[in-house]
């Protein structure tokens, strides 16, 4: 229901096919229950960054390689990030407020930084600039 939600699976399992299955899947990270709260709290914060996090140990002993997040130039917010994704999809204003549960005018106040820090002249202009930079 809600595909830009980033999840950190937090599981006793740390064998190759459930961190691969859980990544395949979409997840943000995957860190075992016996991790400690400050690395838990790192993973949140990371995904919520959009990086992908692995609990220390997880990814060699799965055999992964791990591609670092797309940089970001333009010094956008996770939010801001949030709302140019989905404005890249096409998503209107009201659609954009609906799926991310904030109102209208934080949208629009959002869209107006987005085509600021990305000096577009409109949505258009900026989903072109997004694709540029980030779908690489």
């Amino acid at each position: 229901m809600l595909p830009e939600a980033r999840v950190v699976v937090v599981t006793m399992y740390d064998d190759d096919g459930s961190v691969r299955e859980a990544l395949a899947a979409g997840a943000s990270g995957y860190v075992v229950k016996d991790a400690s709260p400050a690395q838990l709290v790192a993973a949140v914060r990371a995904a919520e960054q959009g990086a992908v996090v692995l609990g220390s140990g997880v990814a060699p002993a799965a055999g992964l390689r791990v591609r670092a997040p797309a940089a970001d130039p333009f010094g956008l917010t996770p939010r801001e990030r949030d709302v140019l994704d989905l404005l890249v999809r096409g998503l209107s204003n009201p659609q954009i407020a609906e799926r991310l549960a904030v109102s209208g005018k934080t949208v629009s106040n959002n869209v107006s930084a987005l085509l600021a820090k990305l000096g577009a002249a409109d949505r258009a202009e900026a989903a072109r600039i997004a694709r540029e930079t980030f779908d690489r």
